[in-house]
């Protein structure tokens, strides 16, 4: 049956392709129409499949002399790929191939249409997305020189562009593109109408922006509009947002009815999450009016709602449920479960804390692939030296992300497990408390650990109490980091007690050192190894390797091993 269908198809297809062919005012308007009700029909076909079929209408096209028809059913199979296999690098290539042909041969229809799925493509690629934003700015640039009737999809990338600066926080060009694609007239377009999209990022961009008035004007046309054709999906969404911007703005009066509107339409539409965010709002609301009960009633309603779904937890939603939770129990003198939700809140916030350190992760490593794909193009030659240096301190940024992600993550997973025991086992009250105490003291003692350590050791040495070789103390030594002015006054101390007078009697024999210098003998006098510096300075090995040339140059010396002689000698 679906092989008939698909033949239908393809019959009235060619028959429409060649009545257009035949005309001498062809356009691409008139092409578009058919091949936006192909694309609607092939989407139902796995990829084999359909990818079979279009090529059969590229060869079609092809013989009929109209190429670019036959470049736009090319690129419809490619479009297809996508929805199925979205990370295939030969689409990247393919779709490269095309636009090079496309523009080698005057097809500005087609190569708007392949830039534009390029930056699709780099979009649904969460490294790439900056890859993504260039190619729209591309497709831009010719597109928009035609008007919405000569190019359908002009309101439809206007909004992708539109979109793109607003993920990247820049809300003015966000706002100047999708003010440019809400000029379009809906009648121009055959394959939908943005315009509640649209008109709701501009009412975001503005909300960002702090421009509220114009916000609440945007939003109220969407939900005037959807009310009047019953749309009940964006109605939510419009009242939601209304009711937003009248909860920042402290109107609660006013917040109210419209995120109630939005919590029904949102739960009747499955939309839980959306529900689940205005529920905390109006829960906030609650408690200012000191209606603890139904405060408490909508959160715990809220939290059945989302737990167990699969897009839970979302702990910024986590983190808010649990925090207010825990202060309608403690209005309600129940400290036991205030306590408990209090400490399932600082999971939540240390998993989102996790979570926003993997997304700067992820945008650090996004920021060197464009840098790359720049230099690798060209446009960043004369700049080559600069990106290594940029790329060496995003990649120490990544490693030290890294560290703390995995500190973050594994601290969450302990205290999951130690919630959950205490929960099983009816902690109390003093229980809990204390284990919050001894957190605390935990945390103010490691960051003293350290020095603590070195103090005390050589405080037992003199006393007689503990022995303790200064090869030791070396090996702990070279065990610290010293990164700020105050990690290097401790370390200096520590130091100046192993190897007595080596500073004073270093700036007698070099009296022109700068603090970088110094601090870079000093290490050398411990041994350590330019790797093994750089760790503890925070610092590249070739940032050392240039110490180490300057001073042989300021102190004349022919060698690298006379540096090492000569701090020996003091």
């Amino acid at each position: 049956m679906r092989y008939f269908i698909f033949g239908i198809l393809c019959w009235v297809s060619i028959s429409c392709c060649a009545q257009s062919v035949d005309r001498a005012n062809d356009t691409y308007a008139a092409k578009y129409v058919l091949l936006d009700s192909i694309r609607g029909i092939i989407n139902n076909f796995p990829y084999p499949e359909a990818g079979k079929k279009l090529e059969a209408l590229e060869n079609w096209a092809t013989s009929q002399g109209d190429r670019e028809l036959a470049g736009e059913f090319r690129l419809l199979a490619i479009r297809r790929k996508m929805i199925e296999f979205s990370h295939d690098d030969t689409i990247e290539q393919k779709l490269s191939q095309l636009i090079t042909s496309s523009e080698d041969n005057d097809y500005e229809y087609l190569e708007t249409d392949a830039i534009q799925s390029l930056g699709l493509y780099y979009w649904d690629n969460d490294q790439k997305q900056s890859l993504a934003l260039e190619n729209f700015v591309e497709a831009y640039n010719i597109y928009s020189k035609f008007s919405g009737s000569e190019f359908p999809p002009k309101q439809s990338y206007l909004y992708d562009l539109g979109g793109s600066y607003f993920r990247y926080g820049d809300y003015g060009n966000a706002i100047r593109y999708l003010k440019e694609a809400i000029s379009i007239k809906p009648g121009s377009i055959k394959s939908g109408n943005f315009n509640n999209p649209i008109n709701n990022t501009i009412g975001l961009c503005y909300q960002r922006l702090d421009r509220l008035d114009s916000a609440i004007w945007y939003f109220q046309n969407i939900y005037e509009l959807s009310k009047k054709i019953n749309d009940t999906a964006w109605t939510g969404i419009a009242a939601g947002n209304i009711g937003n911007v009248y909860f920042s703005q402290k109107k609660y009066k006013e917040a109210i009815p419209m995120l109630e509107t939005d919590v029904n339409n949102s739960l009747n539409t499955n939309q839980l999450k959306s529900a689940a965010g205005s529920m905390y709002k109006l829960s906030v609301i609650y408690y200012m009016q000191h209606d603890f009960d139904k405060r408490q009633q909508l959160l715990l309603h809220a939290l059945d709602l989302c737990e167990h779904k699969n897009f839970w937890p979302t702990y910024s939603l986590a983190e808010r449920f649990y925090s207010q939770l825990s202060k309608v129990y403690a209005a309600k003198d129940n400290m036991r479960f205030a306590y408990l939700y209090a400490d399932s809140a600082l999971d939540a916030k240390d998993s989102l804390v996790a979570e926003h350190n993997r997304l700067n992760i992820a945008r650090s490593q996004e920021k060197i692939d464009y840098m790359q794909h720049k230099l690798e193009t060209g446009k960043l030659l004369n700049a080559q030296r600069i990106m290594e240096l940029v790329r060496n301190c995003l990649i120490v940024a990544i490693l030290m992300m890294c560290v703390i992600g995995i500190l973050f993550v594994n601290r969450q997973r302990l205290q999951q497990k130690k919630l959950e025991a205490e929960k099983k086992n009816a902690v109390s009250e003093l229980e809990i408390a204390s284990i919050q105490l001894e957190n605390i003291k935990q945390s103010v003692q490691e960051k003293n650990q350290l020095i603590e350590h070195f103090t005390n050791e050589l405080e037992r040495q003199k006393t007689g109490e503990e022995v303790k070789s200064n090869d030791e103390l070396l090996t702990q030594l070279e065990r610290a980091t010293i990164l700020t002015d105050e990690q290097w006054e401790n370390f200096r101390d520590v130091f100046e007690k192993v190897h007595k007078g080596f500073f004073t009697s270093l700036k007698k024999k070099i009296p022109d050192l700068t603090p970088a210098e110094i601090r870079f003998l000093a290490l050398t006098k411990l041994k350590m190894t330019s790797k093994e510096m750089a760790s503890m300075l925070g610092i590249s090995t070739n940032a050392i390797r240039i110490y180490r040339h300057r001073l042989r140059k300021k102190l004349d010396l022919d060698k690298d091993d006379m540096i090492e002689i000569l701090v020996e000698s003091i």
